[in-house]
């Protein structure tokens, strides 16, 4: 990951992060198989490019709904900002 939790100097906080971050799904299944499809065969059409583009964003989309609790975040949140909004949203 080329997330920097060791920029989170309380320990504990830090490998909650890290167990949080292990256990989450950063791409959708759609994209992943989109993937696995290019891998397979060098290259994809312009509707699979176009879907996979917009699968991958889906990654970067506001999401509403924190994965983990409010404790959690705020907790990260004090430590880092970016950190915490990277590991409590999918």
């Amino acid at each position: 990951s080329l997330l920097r939790l060791e920029l989170i100097e309380n320990r504990a906080l830090r490998e909650r992060a890290e167990a949080i971050l292990a256990r989450r799904k950063i791409f959708t299944p759609r994209c992943l198989a989109l993937i696995a499809q290019y891998e397979a065969e060098g290259e994809f059409t312009s509707a699979d490019a176009r879907e996979f583009v917009q699968e991958a964003l889906e990654t970067f989309s506001w999401h509403r709904q924190a994965t983990v609790d409010e404790e959690t975040y705020h907790a990260l949140h004090r430590e880092h900002r970016l950190i915490a909004d990277v590991v409590c949203f999918p």
